[in-house]
This record gives C-alpha cells, structure tokens and sequence, in this order.
C-alpha cells in the first residue's frame, strides 16, 4: 500500500506543478531564480516552489479522495511517507530545495484541511514556515 500511496502522492504533486505552470507560477519561479544570484536565496525560491506544489497536492487528494478511494489510514500512511521526503533525510548529498519533512507535511495537511488554493500562497509565507 505505500507503493500505490507513494504513486498517488507523486501524481498528486505534479498536479500541483501544472496548476503552477498553467497559473504563470512557474515561470515567475524561473525568472526569479534566473535573477537571483545567491544560491542560498534561490534553495529558498525552490522550497517555496516545491512546498506550494505540496499543498496543492493536498488539495487535489482533499478532491479526489472519495473517487481514488483514498480512507482516513491511507492519509495517514501518506503523512508517514512523506516524513521522510525532507530535505534533511539521506542522502547527505541532498539539497535543500525541497523543504523539510516537518515543512512538506505542514503544507500539505493545509491543502487537505484547507481543500483552498489560497491558502498555499507559500511566496508570502515566512521563510521559517518554508525552511
């Protein structure tokens, strides 16, 4: 089950990235990283990038949830999955572009609690809540 769980919860994201790239999002995202010269600054553009994707993500579970026959247990295991996703998990070699475990998890119970677009706007939020 955490196969079809780990499926359902990359399809889920990548969601999240086409409701970017459709949004203009995404080439906001790349112009900003193009202009900014301190990598620690654009880690920071990606996690915001990546943790909004999370929260749609979410979102698009909170929607489908009934169709994909997703139960109470299966969002509980994905939280589990995603726990360890973080940018702090092996391999050391990781970078932080992704967010921490904690991070992805926050924003993604706020797209599952929330099912509200608007409250993923991870580019206003601080840079603790996208660490």
């Amino acid at each position: 089950t955490y196969a079809r769980l780990g499926y359902v919860g990359l399809v889920a994201h990548e969601f999240g990235h086409h409701m970017q790239a459709a949004s203009g999002m995404l080439r906001e995202y790349g112009e900003r990283a193009y202009r900014t010269k301190s990598r620690s600054d654009r880690y920071l553009l990606s996690r915001r990038l990546e943790l909004q994707a999370q929260c749609f993500e979410g979102i698009f579970l909170a929607a489908t949830a009934r169709s994909i026959d997703l139960n109470s247990n299966d969002l509980y295991e994905l939280r589990i999955w995603h726990a360890y996703t973080g940018d702090e998990d092996p391999p050391g070699s990781r970078k932080p572009d992704h967010g921490s475990s904690a991070a992805q998890i926050r924003w993604l119970n706020r797209g599952l609690d929330s099912a509200d677009f608007a409250r993923c706007n991870t580019w206003k939020a601080s840079k603790k809540s996208v660490k």
